[in-house]
């Protein structure tokens, strides 16, 4: 079954990938909303299925993927930094735009 849908979805870029999770998924929780498991860190999921998740692009469909809860078929529908990037990011961007300042020191004497 998780190959049918997977291919489906993957043929036909107009499915609807909420509506397969909420007829198909055996996971209560996320099919009542459409297969949506939020944004999540690779780490919190089963390994293979967060190695899967974080390998696709924006909006791509993965292939059926085996792991010690079942089988998983994932779209990626959008991404955050975690804490850890966001503030790498930052750092990054304050040593920029210092580099970038021509800082002059004086001392001004009326």
């Amino acid at each position: 079954l998780a190959e049918t849908i997977a291919k489906h979805l993957q043929m036909d870029k107009g499915s609807d990938f909420a509506a397969y999770a909420k007829k198909y998924s055996t996971d209560t929780v996320s099919a009542k909303k459409g297969g949506d498991l939020g944004f999540f860190l690779q780490s919190a999921m089963t390994p293979e299925f967060g190695a899967a998740a974080f390998k696709l692009k924006m909006n791509e469909v993965s292939s059926p993927v085996k792991s010690t809860l079942g089988w998983h078929v994932i779209q990626v529908l959008g991404e955050k930094a975690s804490p850890t990037q966001q503030n790498d990011y930052f750092t990054k961007w304050v040593a920029a735009l210092q580099k970038k300042l021509a800082i002059t020191t004086y001392v001004h004497i009326p």
